[in-house]
């Protein structure tokens, strides 16, 4: 056996994750895609997509979903009043849409979005949760917008969502985000490659089964970020104007000098922190200095109060011995008194003389 040792092109690497993203995207994480997507605001997404519909004057009719997944989106629009048709490639995540009983009036499609087939047109197509970021190749991309504008109704509308470039690279890119919950548990590592522009999506899910034992399931998605410029071109390349691009799709360029004005702003606001700390140790050093020295002088009055205190201490055993030495002479000159009236009263008139 040869190997080939040649450098693989990115077209080979792309077609590679291609195939193996398409074996195992969305296998047994379709059994927890709902449980781990509880807070993903469907209802206001809803509103918004219902809001730019009604602008077109789309109140009701037939709508296109690609890439339903478990058929969240495609069940509220449905209960708004729109006939609905969700298409998607795992056929587990449409099991799962197929199970809710309140998907009447749905029609759910195994079908690939790079080739979807249509009985007929729709008034618009919706394709939210970044599904379109799957199309790895600008050809790939081209295919989809093709053939929605081959089943669009004169005047339809397409909607759809991408993760941006700036995503990838400043907030998935090598990152890993965990949950661990009671029903389940996932570790989802992310890996941007700059060259190719393609995050790979490397997920381990611990879900509980019904014995209490959890089982695990491993899934690798694959995702290329694109620029706006480039999806404004490859739409109208097949004749799909984009008529707005939402604001958190401008332009990276855009998206880097905010990102520099903020980082110069708060290095401005660092820089002036320091500066009032430096003045603020030099008030403080100063401070210490004289709170130093006001502690010296207190230091040496309770010295002198010291010294004082010992001085009157002495006074006052100097003051007790005297007054002892009084008190001891007033006794004794009171025994002396008391002797001579005593002798002046035995002596009768010739002791008045005696008499103290």
């Amino acid at each position: 056996m040869v190997e080939d040792s040649r450098m693989k092109t990115d077209t080979e690497i792309k077609a590679e994750m291609k195939t193996e993203a398409d074996l195992k995207a969305y296998g047994g994480f379709a059994r927890v895609y709902d449980l781990f997507m509880d807070e993903t605001p469907y209802e206001e997404w809803c509103m918004s997509i219902r809001s730019i519909l009604k602008q077109y004057g789309i109140l009701d009719g037939l709508i296109l979903d690609l890439g339903c997944g478990t058929g969240k989106m495609t069940r509220l629009l449905r209960q708004a009043g729109y006939d609905m048709i969700g298409v998607d490639s795992s056929e587990e995540m449409l099991g799962i849409a197929m199970e809710h009983q309140e998907d009447a009036g749905i029609l759910y499609l195994h079908q690939d979005m790079r080739e979807f087939e249509l009985y007929g047109t729709v008034r618009a197509v919706i394709s939210v949760c970044d599904s379109m970021n799957y199309m790895l190749e600008e050809d790939e991309l081209l295919a989809v917008f093709s053939l929605v504008n081959n089943y669009l109704d004169p005047g339809g509308i397409f909607l759809f969502d991408m993760n941006t470039l700036y995503k990838y690279r400043e907030i998935l890119g090598e990152q890993t985000i965990c949950e661990n919950r009671e029903e389940g548990s996932f570790i989802w590592e992310n890996y941007f490659d700059e060259e190719t522009q393609i995050n790979q999506y490397d997920m381990t899910f611990f879900i509980r089964e019904a014995d209490g034992r959890y089982q695990k399931f491993e899934e690798t998605h694959f995702q290329r970020g694109y620029a706006p410029d480039k999806i404004k071109e490859l739409a109208e390349r097949e004749r799909i104007k984009l008529k707005e691009i939402n604001e958190q799709q401008q332009s990276e360029q855009d998206r880097r000098n905010s990102l520099l004005d903020s980082v110069r702003e708060q290095f401005v606001l660092l820089s002036s922190a320091v500066a009032e700390l430096n003045d603020a140790n030099e008030a403080s050093a100063n401070e210490a200095s004289d709170l130093a020295g006001k502690l010296n002088d207190i230091k040496e009055h309770c010295l002198h109060m010291e010294e004082s205190l010992s001085s009157i201490l002495n006074f006052i055993d100097i003051y007790k011995n005297t007054s002892q030495s009084i008190v001891g002479i007033a006794n004794k000159t009171n025994l002396l008194s008391l002797n001579a009236s005593i002798e002046a009263a035995r002596a009768g008139a010739q002791g008045m003389g005696f008499a103290v």
